[in-house]
């Protein structure tokens, strides 16, 4: 099975979890990018209002890959607003039909993602696999061994 790690991140949380996945898998990670700067105080208050607006962005992946070449597209997000990352959901919006199977991985510092699975189902539609990384739970490690174990 081709998997294809992407992630978004703000701070570097979604980043570390993406890169621990590939070294497992021995895949690659692409970066999910938009052109809005995200940085600071203000950056985390615009960050809030845009995820729970759902305001788009101009979302795009570095090194640009062709998502439907990949059996299965795994996407780490923050959660920003009980919601995931504007540049991840404009990316989705835009690409859902050349996605095969779609894994969300959520992380967060100590709220409950529950609600932020339901906002984006909503949104967005079934996600074939959910998972959640929260920072306060120390539950990082024992989580990445559920979705090795579910996507290999």
């Amino acid at each position: 099975m081709s998997v294809k790690i992407l992630f978004f991140s703000r701070n570097g949380n979604s980043s570390r979890i993406a890169n621990k996945l590939a070294k497992r898998m021995h895949s690659e990670v692409a970066i999910i990018k938009d052109d809005i700067n995200w940085k600071g105080p203000i950056g985390f208050l615009k960050g809030g209002f845009f995820a729970s607006k759902w305001k788009t962005t101009n979302a795009r992946i570095e090194p640009d890959i062709q998502l439907e070449e990949y059996d299965k597209i795994v996407i780490v997000s923050p959660v920003w607003a009980n919601n995931v990352a504007p540049a991840v959901y404009s990316l989705i919006l835009k690409e859902k039909k050349k996605i095969n199977r779609l894994c969300l991985i959520i992380n967060n510092s100590g709220s409950d993602t529950n609600k932020a699975f339901e906002n984006i189902k909503t949104k967005l539609g079934t996600i074939d696999d959910t998972f959640s990384i929260t920072k306060s739970k120390k539950n990082e490690d024992m989580v990445i061994e559920e979705i090795l174990r579910a996507i290999s």
